[in-house]
């Protein structure tokens, strides 16, 4: 149904089901998609203002819709970098953060 990156907004029925994400979210990001039809989303914009924006919820998929489809995601993720440090140079992995 939805894909990590999609914007969907609260609906009335989820206001039956929900407290902090029905009707007066305006707009949240899925940032996981479950097997069972559930999706983590991340408020990003709701009527009562900044203080339900940015909280995480496992909500059921079915009382979302969808704003719009973004299939890439807002974040990517990371890729790994490889330590290009000789063995032994501890200096190296030092700045380079690693240690």
């Amino acid at each position: 149904m939805f894909k990590v990156g999609d914007l969907v907004k609260g609906t009335e029925a989820g206001s039956e089901e929900y407290s902090h994400t029905g009707q007066d979210m305006l707009k949240a990001e899925v940032t996981a998609v479950y097997g069972d039809g559930d999706i983590e989303i991340i408020v990003l914009d709701h009527d009562y203002g900044p203080d339900y924006e940015g909280n995480i919820h496992d909500v059921e998929g079915r009382y979302f819709d969808l704003v719009s489809s973004n299939a890439t995601g807002s974040t990517p993720a990371p890729t790994a970098q490889p330590i290009s440090a000789p063995l032994g140079d501890y200096e190296t992995l030092v700045a380079l953060g690693l240690v």
